[in-house]
């Protein structure tokens, strides 16, 4: 049997459409996931809008930022002393923060400004595997 090739193409074209369907499917998901857990662990020391502060900074847009800098929002000086040494919220430094426990945080923010612990605000749980890789996935979208 001969297909000709407008017959191929368009099959190819039907094959990558529902490969990108599932693909987007998936990606929902985990979306749906990341904000679950947004919720469930976060939601109460933080917000998801911009400008809006509560008990911690708000989340909008935390990833990219520089450490210290959510507008309104009063941190303690050595978070502040963090960014301003380059620390700055991306996928790494942000999974790297929440796998620790909040001495061992302590401890990072402290290695980074020449500390042996700093003084930070938040103590939260860890928040580790696929919650934290949906928990990212989420955070991401918040712009």
């Amino acid at each position: 049997m001969r297909t000709d090739k407008k017959t191929t193409t368009t099959c190819f074209l039907l094959v990558l459409t529902m490969l990108f369907g599932f693909m987007a499917n998936a990606h929902a998901a985990d979306l749906a996931a990341g904000k679950k857990v947004a919720k469930s662990s976060c939601k109460q020391c933080h917000a998801f809008v911009a400008g809006k502060n509560k008990i911690g900074p708000t989340l909008f847009g935390i990833i990219g930022r520089v450490a210290g800098t959510a507008e309104g929002y009063k941190f303690k000086p050595d978070m502040i002393a963090a960014g301003k040494k380059g620390l700055v919220w991306d996928k790494e430094t942000f999974s790297k923060y929440m796998v620790m426990s909040n001495n061992k945080r302590k401890k990072y923010i402290g290695s980074l400004i020449g500390k042996s612990k700093a003084s930070l605000k938040m103590n939260a749980k860890k928040i580790k595997g696929k919650k934290l890789e949906n928990l990212l996935g989420y955070l991401e979208t918040l712009k």
